[in-house]
């Protein structure tokens, strides 16, 4: 069985690039630094929803400050050393337009692990550092397809496994909508 489910997303601008940022989950991650998982080339987003619709939870104006908070943070004792893949970078270079990730390979191409926080804070301020940014005022859907029980959509997948308070979210959300769940699509 294969069911959608359609995310908002606030569309800002930078440089003439068009961003999105999730207006639903941004809220339901336990470290706000994650925040940046969650931001999309507007080239990624449909106009219409096409699925079991999200309603939009956060205001475009605190994501464009929460991203600038993010990009000067200052991790807590113990969190800034919790290591993750190097594929993150990679997904999140697939997710923020080249320019913003490409700075965040420069130093760390040879590293296996690295620090989560720290690649957040680059892709935050790699995303402020194209320009700065200005909400639209228009908004856009991810539209991710739920087939066999598994998500495909690499980046919730991801989130699903690596922050608990957002897999509780996305729990919530599939079961309100009886959505079968297990977890990521091959």
């Amino acid at each position: 069985m294969e069911v959608e489910l359609s995310t908002p997303y606030n569309l800002v601008e930078a440089s003439g690039k068009l961003l999105g940022l999730d207006a639903y989950f941004w809220n339901k991650l336990s470290t706000p630094y994650r925040r940046v998982l969650l931001i999309r080339n507007a080239r990624d987003l449909s106009r219409e929803p096409t699925g079991c619709t999200l309603n939009f939870e956060v205001n475009v104006e605190d994501q464009v400050r929460e991203l600038a908070e993010i990009a000067n943070i200052v991790a807590p004792l113990g969190e800034s050393r919790r290591g993750v893949p190097l594929s993150l970078l990679r997904m999140a270079s697939l997710i923020v337009t080249c320019m913003v990730v490409e700075k965040a390979w420069e130093s760390r191409v040879n590293s296996m692990v690295v620090d989560e926080v720290e690649i957040a804070k680059i892709i935050a301020r790699g995303s402020l550092g194209i320009g700065s940014l200005k909400p639209l005022g228009e908004r856009m859907w991810l539209n991710v397809r739920f087939k066999g029980g598994f998500i495909e959509d690499r980046v919730l997948g991801y989130l699903s496994r690596a922050d608990s308070m957002f897999s509780s979210s996305l729990v919530e959300v599939v079961r309100r909508w009886g959505i079968s769940f297990k977890g990521l699509g091959e």
